[in-house]
């Protein structure tokens, strides 16, 4: 049965159809590009340009950043229209009833049983059915590699935004080697949600007939019925045949894909942003471990417990810093860089990384909206009060 966010995601669903059309040719205004040839901000943009777009954009200006801001919701439409046919095809009978019953806690399920299908296969008939006609559905698999990653994307072009919104409008202060790391990101993300929606929309399946697949009945019994075969020889034989044939479509269906035409032109930009947000995740282990409020015995290297208190703490921003530049859109690093400031360089400079923090967790010190109502963590409240403190200071002198 169709729930109704199903239903609402059908509503729309043509308004997507038309923005995947208008996507299909790369745009010819502007020199800067995304990695798929669409309009992007490009790595060579100068930071005093990017604010003055951020703060007054032109008419066309407007109508990138809402591209850019719809292209989560699209995905995410296309993947509740993808959701609704997987219920009515009763994909969803793997899930046990406690389980979470999303589209990703499916594919989590479906993946942890691909391991070893036999496991599933020796399970109650509606299960090990429901995960026949998915393991055998080429479709199914790609949609599956499809999604796994696209939240990701999505909240890398949001949280991207939100750091240049808060540069241009708030006390969010960016070099240019940041700008450039932010604007890389936000296209290169951009350019794989275009792609996501694309193939999504090119393996959709008529509304009419939900129930029609490509997987007959005949091949599901037949799926499960070569785990009862005695013979473990002819067993493994059969099933590497089967495990053999689907790679192959599954791969000949994916080599078609616009996503993987970009993974493949792009590589060196997926590349470029996994290393990066590896070596942010180390600089941030650093900055944890420099902390002197964090000390615990034996947590901390010798080297690093016998610094005094005001030398840790420096090396602590340091190490937060050199993470921030490698990953600009970290908010654990944004945190720690703004508490390391407030003992080491005062206000100025811990207001930046508060309010980065602070915008990073959509919250603006500015728009009550953004958090009344909202259970503030303790970072959270921390840091509103500081960045709202120090916004007041400024109203009343003027702004001097």
């Amino acid at each position: 049965m169709r729930t109704p966010s199903f239903f609402r995601s059908l509503v729309t669903l043509a308004a997507i159809l038309l923005s995947v059309a208008v996507a299909a040719v790369p745009s010819q205004s502007g020199d800067a590009k995304a990695p798929d040839g669409h309009r992007g901000f490009g790595i060579e943009i100068d930071l005093g340009d990017l604010l003055q777009q951020m703060r007054t954009p032109t008419e066309a200006e407007e109508a990138f950043i809402l591209e850019l801001e719809t292209l989560a919701r699209d995905v995410g439409v296309l993947a509740d229209v993808t959701e609704g046919f997987y219920r009515d095809r009763g994909f969803f009978e793997l899930l046990d009833s406690v389980e979470d019953p999303t589209l990703e806690r499916l594919h989590e399920v479906y993946a942890r049983y691909e391991l070893d299908p036999s496991v599933v296969a020796n399970r109650p008939t509606r299960i090990g059915r429901a995960f026949a006609r998915m393991f055998l559905d080429s479709r199914f698999r790609v949609r599956r590699h499809l999604l796994s990653g696209w939240r990701r994307e999505a909240d890398e072009i949001r949280r991207g935004l939100a750091v240049l919104g808060g540069a241009a409008s708030g006390y969010v202060i960016l070099d240019q080697k940041q700008v450039s790391n932010i604007t890389r990101r936000i296209d290169l993300s951009a350019a794989t949600l275009r792609s996501i929606r694309s193939d999504l929309e090119s393996l959709r399946e008529p509304l009419e007939s939900p129930q029609n697949s490509t997987v007959s009945g005949e091949d599901v019994a037949n799926f499960l019925a070569m785990f009862d075969i005695g013979d473990r020889k002819i067993r493994e034989a059969k099933q590497a045949s089967i495990y053999e044939l689907n790679k192959t479509s599954e791969l000949r269906m994916r080599s078609v894909l616009f996503t993987e035409r970009l993974r493949n032109q792009a590589k060196d930009l997926f590349a470029w942003r996994s290393t990066a947000d590896y070596d942010a995740r180390e600089l941030l282990d650093r900055a944890i471990e420099a902390d002197p409020s964090r000390e615990r015995d034996g947590d901390v290297p010798r080297s690093i417990a016998k610094l005094s208190k005001s030398k840790r703490r420096k090396l602590s921003r340091e190490n937060s810093l050199a993470g921030l530049a490698a990953n600009p859109l970290d908010d654990e690093l944004a945190w720690v860089a703004g508490v390391m400031s407030s003992y080491v360089f005062g206000e100025l400079e811990t207001t930046s990384h508060f309010d980065r923090f602070l915008v990073l967790h959509r919250i603006s010190y500015r728009d009550n909206a953004t958090y009344a109502g909202r259970e503030l963590t303790e970072r959270e409240r921390i840091a509103l009060e500081y960045v709202q403190e120090i916004d007041r200071r400024v109203g009343d002198s003027g702004g001097d």
